[in-house]
C-alpha cells in the first residue's frame, strides 16, 4: 500500500481493488494521505480489517468527494464507524 500510495506512477488511477489484502488503519491511514490517488473513483477494501479508525481516515482524504463506489463490507466497522 505505501508504494501505491507514494508514487505519482499512479495519478491517473480511478479505480483500486485491495480486498482481502488484511490491511488495516495504518494502510486507510497511507491511502487517505495521498496526494496521488486524489482522483479515485472507486475504492474496494472488503475484507481487510480496517476498523472504525480507518474509515475516520478515509473521509478526511482528499479523494473522498470524488468516490462513486466505496466497497467495505467485511472491515470490521462498528456502529462509531457508521456515524
Amino acid at each position: 500500500v505505501r508504494a501505491v500510495a507514494e508514487s505519482s506512477a499512479f495519478s491517473a488511477l480511478r479505480r483500486l481493488r485491495l480486498a482481502n489484502n488484511r490491511l488495516g488503519p495504518v494502510a486507510a491511514r497511507l491511502l487517505s494521505d495521498s496526494v496521488h490517488l486524489a482522483g479515485l473513483h472507486s475504492l474496494d477494501l472488503c475484507q481487510n480489517p480496517i476498523k472504525d479508525s480507518g474509515l475516520a481516515r478515509l473521509i478526511e482524504a482528499a479523494f473522498w468527494t470524488g468516490l462513486v463506489e466505496l466497497e467495505l463490507h467485511g472491515c470490521e466497522i462498528g456502529e462509531a464507524g457508521v456515524r
